[in-house]
This record gives C-alpha cells, sequence and structure tokens, in this order.
C-alpha cells in the first residue's frame, strides 16, 4: 500500500441512510414512520441483520459493502472492523479495510482503506482490532470504577416470563447467551421494556423496545432473548436510580394537561 492510498479515508453509507428531508419526514410523521421502521425492522429480521451493538447474531447471508464482499468481519464493543474482496476492483482496491456501524435503518462503512496487498490489509485488520479491543476494555472498566458489582444475571435471579405475560412497562433481564461476550455483564442485561409488539402477550410480533437503566439509551431485543423480569425492590442501587432518571425524563416530556398549564 503506497502513501497516497494509505492516507486516503473513504466515507460512505450502504443500506439505507436517511438524508436531512428523510429524517424530517420521520419525525413529523410519527405513525407512518414507525409503520416503515417496523417493516423495513422485518426485512432486516429475514436478513438476519444485527439489531443492536450487543446481540451476537450468526448469519449464513453473504454480505457486501458496495463492490466488495465482506470476508472477514469481528465485532468488539461499538463497532466492527471488517476485511472485504472485489476481485474486479481498480488497481490498489482489490481489498479494503474498514470499519462499520450499523442498526435497523442503515449500515456505515467508514475510514476504509484499500490495496491490492492482501497480507498487508490484513495486517491492518489486526492492528484495528486490537485498538477496537483495547478501547472497549478500557470502557467497560467504568462499572468496576464506579463500584458496582457487574457479574452476570441469570435464571436464578430473576422470575422467568412465558407467552402469558406482559412485559411492558416491565424491568427486564436479557439473556445473557445472546449477548456478545464482551456485554455479558449486569449492567448490559437490565433493562425497562417500553413497548414493541413483542412485549404483549401471544402476540405475533417479537420485537421488544428496551431503555438501558445503566447507559438510558433504547435498544430493540426479541422477547426470546428476554430472560425474565425484576421487580423495583430487586433491583441494584445503580439500576434504580437508572429507573428513577427515566421515569424524571419521561414525565418531562409529557403533555401538560389543562389544569397543569
Amino acid at each position: 500500500m503506497n502513501t497516497i492510498i494509505s492516507n486516503k479515508v473513504h466515507h460512505y453509507s450502504l443500506l439505507l441512510e436517511l438524508d436531512d428531508e428523510m429524517k424530517d419526514w420521520f419525525e413529523s410523521q410519527l405513525d407512518k414512520g414507525k409503520y416503515l421502521q417496523h417493516l423495513i425492522i422485518e426485512d432486516r429480521e429475514r436478513q438476519n441483520y444485527p439489531e443492536t451493538d450487543e446481540v451476537h447474531i450468526q448469519s449464513e447471508h453473504k454480505r457486501t459493502a458496495g463492490d466488495y464482499t465482506i470476508i472477514h468481519a469481528v465485532h468488539v464493543g461499538d463497532r466492527e472492523v471488517v476485511v472485504g474482496e472485489n476481485p474486479a476492483g481498480a488497481q490498489d482496491e482489490k481489498y479494503m479495510c474498514g470499519f462499520c456501524q450499523q442498526n435497523e435503518l442503515f449500515a456505515r462503512y467508514e475510514e476504509i482503506l484499500s490495496s491490492d496487498d492482501f497480507p498487508e490489509i490484513m495486517g491492518i485488520f489486526g492492528k484495528r482490532v486490537a485498538e477496537q479491543a483495547e478501547k472497549t476494555r478500557v470502557a467497560l472498566l467504568t462499572p468496576k470504577i464506579q463500584g458496582i458489582q457487574d457479574t452476570p444475571l441469570t435464571a436464578e435471579h430473576c422470575t422467568l416470563i412465558s407467552h402469558d405475560d406482559d412485559i411492558n412497562d416491565k424491568i427486564v433481564v436479557i439473556n445473557p447467551d445472546v449477548l456478545r461476550r464482551e456485554y455479558r455483564k449486569a449492567t448490559h442485561q437490565i433493562k425497562l421494556c417500553v413497548g414493541g409488539f413483542g412485549a404483549s402477550p401471544h402476540s405475533r410480533g417479537s420485537a421488544c423496545y428496551c431503555v438501558d437503566l445503566y447507559t438510558g439509551k433504547t435498544s430493540r431485543y426479541e422477547r426470546r432473548e428476554v430472560l425474565g423480569t425484576l421487580t423495583r425492590e430487586q433491583l441494584p442501587k445503580w439500576a434504580e436510580l437508572g429507573l428513577v432518571q427515566y421515569e424524571q425524563n419521561h414525565n418531562q416530556k409529557q403533555p401538560k394537561t389543562k389544569e397543569e398549564r
């Protein structure tokens, strides 16, 4: 890889990326936007695309990024490092290494370096995986520094759910077995289920939208990935604080009644 190629970084997005006009439409047409998002998510389910950074999914689906076929991929923390191959590519562009981030609406491949030298691309791939692993390791030390007991929660720690249970507005525990290895910790398992077709009993849908009580982020899970529920009294202190913070923020966003104005 020559100096020009080594310093050349390409940024582009694939699958579906929302431009400003489309984002405005989704925000102004909430009902239609949610319906379209639901259709996109269902399509991604059929193609076995992962929905969250934490969930580990194996897929036989042939994956592409532009003209490249992804031949190696390692997902560590919040980013995935990939290597792609394009035998028909132009000079110095037969192989590429880049980072990928994706959600239910789009995938973005960025910081892409390309070369005809496969061993060199694999060297860059190894270096980026190592750097991403170290970044993730440091980030995951935060709960320990805060004095949080972050051992994984299993079936013995919660009340298991069945198809008869309504888990809307319930505190749920995500099964550690469906999470990637670095996220098999209590701070990535305890969530508040705030909706989704899968939250209702005997629903044909499977999506459950959950707020993480440690980070406050909202993610999508399958109902089958929910291990069980916890009562408020069972919550560790950090999760109780996260729940209180969510409730305060949620109440502030609620429209006021005439009497309150």
